[in-house]
C-alpha cells in the first residue's frame, strides 16, 4: 500500500501532466494556424491542399484537448485522456507516413509535439487508473 504522500505526489504529476499536454495542444493549434511554416521543412516553401490538411490536424487537436478538458474536469471522466492519448500517437506516426507519400519534408516539430502530447494525457490516465484501482482494492 502506497503512503499518502507518495500518492499525492502521483495526483499532483497526473494533473501537471494533463494539463501540460492540453496546453501544448491549444498552443501548437494558434501556432499552426498563425506560424503554419514551422511544421514544414525550410527548405520547402508549400502551399494549397497539403499545408492546409495539416494545419487542420492541429485545429482538430486543439478542438479535442477543449472537449477533453470539459469532460475530464467538469465531469471527471478519465477514459477519454487514454483514448485521445492512443489517437495522438497514431497523429504522429500518420503524420510521417503522409509526408514520405507526399513526399514532403516535414519538420520533426509536429511529430515530436503530438507524441509529447499523447505521453501527458497517457500518464494521466494511467496514474489515475492506478489510484481508482488501489481505492477500490482498499475497500
Amino acid at each position: 500500500m502506497k503512503n499518502p504522500t507518495q500518492t499525492h505526489a502521483l495526483a499532483i504529476l497526473a494533473v501537471f501532466s494533463i494539463n501540460l499536454s492540453m496546453l501544448a495542444g491549444l498552443c501548437g493549434t494558434v501556432v499552426s494556424i498563425v506560424w503554419p511554416d514551422m511544421l514544414f521543412s525550410e527548405s520547402m516553401q508549400m502551399y494549397g491542399p497539403m499545408k492546409n490538411n495539416l494545419v487542420f490536424i492541429w485545429l482538430y487537436i486543439g478542438i479535442t484537448e477543449v472537449a477533453l478538458f470539459v469532460l475530464q474536469f467538469y465531469k471527471h471522466i478519465i477514459n477519454e485522456s487514454l483514448m485521445v492519448g492512443l489517437i495522438l500517437v497514431l497523429v504522429a506516426f500518420g503524420t510521417i507516413i503522409y509526408s514520405q507519400v507526399n513526399q514532403l519534408p516535414l519538420s520533426n516539430t509536429m511529430f515530436t509535439t503530438c507524441l509529447a502530447i499523447a505521453t501527458g494525457h497517457l500518464i494521466y490516465y494511467f496514474i489515475y487508473q492506478n489510484q481508482l484501482d488501489n481505492k477500490s482494492a482498499n475497500n
